[in-house]
């Protein structure tokens, strides 16, 4: 009873930490407030978990071998990637993942850079409140801090004491919530615009190569939702128009200075068709890519770079575009 007493003390200390470290200026708390009434109410509990250090042919099939319970899956080591009803994740150390029951999940690695993961299958007591569990994918700021809370809650569900294992898994959700729900620090957001210049630079230099917008969000560790709206905030139009226009611009250059026929222009830039080349082409100049030609020597009709964020929002939604393509 004295050791309750005592594991419970410290993990309500710990909890008065994070919140107190989780306030913003005026005092408001940055945790997302269901989460914590989640947890608050006792209402996780672990069922089994384990720390893998993954074989170099481990592979892993959900449809093979389903759980009917929730699996906090983090990876701590490796390279692999891991398939999902959101798309295909590519893995590395702080990706962390909230599984959920009876879905398919296809995972693979590297085999000369095995995965090394924790895995803590849970369940909530009331399941109905499903819409206020954590979303699928985010990767932890915090690597060394996070392993450490699920180590503790290894271990303790290992020994056996199961109060203090539910109680170490609840504060992984709390920390979980809490970078879920709080605001991106102003270097962090300055690294991520940084990044984003880094990558609008590819594409001006590089229009021909495939994008997609998963990859692209990968590379800034945020979700496709959030790169969007960062995206278009900063730039004044989606990723796919961003992309599209950098094709036309492209298109332009090629139709002004070489002798190719329009046809292989068309293939050069990576569009599907001529058809649907001519199509995006005359949405953005205004002619065709074959009266542009002729008309050249008389008017340069060339699209400015940062112009026309109607005319994103326009054909945002042709999705026929296939390097740039849906999640």
């Amino acid at each position: 009873m004295a050791q309750a007493m005592y594991v419970r003390g410290r993990y309500l200390y710990f909890y008065a930490f994070l919140v107190h470290n989780s306030m913003d200026a005026n005092g408001k708390n940055l945790y997302n407030t269901v989460m914590p009434s989640l947890v608050r109410e006792g209402g996780v509990h672990v069922n089994w978990c384990g720390i893998f250090y993954c074989q170099h042919d481990w592979a892993w099939n959900t449809s093979k071998t389903p759980f009917n319970d929730f699996d906090l899956w983090y990876v701590f080591g490796g390279v692999g990637e891991l398939s999902t009803s959101d798309g295909l994740h590519e893995l590395r150390a702080g990706d962390c993942f909230i599984l959920r029951p009876r879905t398919l999940y296809i995972g693979r690695h590297d085999p000369r850079q095995p995965l090394h993961v924790i895995a803590v299958h849970y369940d909530y007591a009331d399941r109905t409140r499903s819409a206020l569990i954590p979303h699928l994918h985010r990767h932890m700021r915090h690597l060394v801090f996070f392993k450490d809370l699920l180590t503790r809650t290894v271990q303790s569900h290992h020994r056996k004491l199961t109060s203090e294992a539910d109680e170490w898994l609840q504060a992984c959700l709390l920390e979980i919530s809490r970078q879920d729900s709080e605001p991106i620090e102003a270097d962090e957001a300055q690294d991520r615009l940084s990044q984003l210049e880094r990558l609008c630079t590819s594409i001006l230099e590089d229009p021909s190569r495939p994008f997609q917008l998963r990859k692209m969000a990968k590379e800034l560790h945020v979700s496709p939702d959030y790169f969007t709206r960062v995206f278009r905030k900063t730039k004044g139009m989606g990723p796919r128009e961003f992309a599209l226009r950098a094709r036309v611009q492209a298109a332009q250059r090629l139709l002004l200075n070489s002798t190719h026929p329009v046809r292989r222009i068309a293939e050069i830039l990576g569009f599907a068709d001529i058809y649907h080349f001519s199509r995006q082409f005359k949405q953005r100049v205004g002619l065709s890519p074959q009266k542009f030609r002729i008309q050249s020597a008389r008017t340069l009709h060339l699209i400015p770079s940062n112009e026309g964020a109607d005319v994103a929002r326009q054909v945002e939604a042709d999705r026929d575009f296939h390097p740039v393509e849906t999640d």
